[in-house]
């Protein structure tokens, strides 16, 4: 969601957006009003438009979400458990194998679709208050959602409770270090989501990992399902130079997909 689409009472909350860089890893964290108040992010996600979730998706996010999958569970393997954390509507637990056992679990607003489904189990509010058995699931996946954590490292011990002894966290996030977000500077778009706090670099999210235990990682970098091409991103950035830094510059070849096991 972006700045504008806040209610009167949010915008007043959070008047601007500011960030600083980490000196050593490169992540980006936000430095205003989001990172003092957990009930001012909460009071976000709990006034999400009502098409906000539908507005996401695509034939691209589809095919993404797909491939994602298969690339989890290749074999097909039916005695699988995946536990997608901050899942939404659900659209990607939707769109993968029906070999899974599937679980979803989301602190926003609780969606219908979800609540009413019959083949995912599904938890409204965090993970770590979930009924889900510890040491239960075989891949805990957070898609587009770590860029939204206060502390992405107090969030990888909880999902390491729920892994299985072979089971693998998969993060799917913006990397603030990618050399097109570092062109894009303060105009990349990705800051420019109110819910975006904490912007990790790969340097930053294999340090997170590496220090709650995770030892064997392995980093895609990738293409969000929503870039552009690389002669639009192109026209954004030279546009955004000409008119003196302004404007945002959209998503092209700025995220990474980092399967991580113990």
């Amino acid at each position: 969601m972006k700045q504008h689409m806040l209610n009167s009472d949010l915008r007043n909350m959070l008047p601007s957006m500011t960030h600083g860089k980490c000196v050593s890893c490169g992540s980006i964290i936000a430095t205003d009003n989001r990172m003092k108040s957990e009930e001012f992010l909460l009071s976000i996600y709990n006034n999400l438009p009502k098409d906000y979730w539908q507005e996401l998706q695509s034939e691209k996010s589809n095919s993404f979400f797909v491939e994602l999958g298969n690339l989890l569970n290749p074999n097909q393997n039916s005695d699988m458990s995946i536990c997608d954390v901050g899942c939404g509507d659900g659209k990607f637990l939707d769109c993968i194998s029906e070999c899974w056992q599937k679980f979803g679990v989301e602190l926003g607003k609780a969606n219908e679709h979800m609540i009413n489904h019959k083949k995912i189990t599904y938890f409204n509010g965090t993970l770590d208050r979930s009924p889900f058995r510890k040491h239960s699931m075989d891949i805990i996946t957070y898609i587009d959602v770590f860029e939204h954590l206060a502390d992405p490292r107090k969030e990888i011990k909880i999902a390491k409770e729920f892994l299985s002894p072979n089971g693998k966290i998969v993060i799917y996030t913006g990397n603030a270090n990618s050399i097109y977000s570092k062109m894009s500077g303060k105009n990349w778009t990705y800051l420019n989501v109110v819910g975006h706090i904490a912007v990790a670099s790969e340097k930053g999210l294999i340090n997170a990992l590496n220090s709650c235990g995770f030892t064997k990682i392995d980093v895609l970098n990738v293409n969000h399902h929503s870039s552009v091409s690389f002669p639009k991103w192109l026209f954004y950035l030279l546009a955004s130079k000409l008119l003196g830094n302004r404007g945002n510059i959209p998503l092209f070849n700025d995220h990474m997909i980092m399967i991580a096991s113990i």
